[in-house]
């Protein structure tokens, strides 16, 4: 895979000057331009490069553009959320490490994916459950992800949230709901 960003020379502002990483064995070099010196590039080629590699899941690539200064919370998260998307759960793991990083935003792909192992990662990093007016819980079980709605709820989310029996076609989910104190679901009988 080849990541090439680009700088404009000052003095000749039609020539481009390029600063490419490429991956040998999982190794990254950079490449020299033709003046051997290393273009650096600037901050949003920096942002958007981080965000197609979390995208596309190259956690090894990752610790060379923070080194370079990527921001992790670029685009309301979009990194993450890629990542997340994605179940990059590497690319997740090292992006949450990073000082800074919001989990909350990803939590709704996360839910959207049924994957538990990344939700985990974010509500560990104090991601909120019931962000967006509770949806989280709503779309877990409107979708009969009984393990997403499981750990959702025993991370405080709000059982009363979901109220219409249309969101909870699972009988098992229901059940869940009003073990957790859902006090306004109707359940059909």
């Amino acid at each position: 895979s080849l990541i090439s960003f680009k700088e404009s020379v000052n003095r000749r502002p039609t020539r481009r000057l390029r600063f490419q990483v490429r991956q040998k064995n999982d190794l990254f070099f950079p490449i020299y331009n033709q003046h051997s010196k290393m273009a650096s590039p600037d901050q949003q080629e920096l942002d958007s490069t981080l965000i197609h590699v979390c995208h596309q899941g190259y956690s090894t690539m990752i610790p060379i553009l923070l080194a370079a200064k990527a921001d992790v919370t670029c685009n309301e998260h979009q990194a993450l959320c890629g990542a997340t998307r994605w179940e990059c759960v590497d690319t997740v793991k090292m992006l949450l490490t990073h000082p800074g990083t919001n989990p909350t935003p990803a939590m709704g792909a996360a839910v959207s994916r049924g994957n538990t192992e990344i939700l985990k990662m974010l509500i560990d990093r104090n991601g909120d459950v019931n962000q967006g007016n509770d949806q989280l819980l709503k779309y877990a079980s409107r979708f009969s992800y009984h393990s997403v709605a499981k750990l959702l709820l025993e991370s405080k989310a709000n059982a009363d949230s979901v109220t219409d029996p249309a969101d909870c076609p699972n009988p098992g989910i229901a059940l869940l709901l009003l073990v957790h104190g859902a006090e306004h679901l109707t359940v059909p009988v």
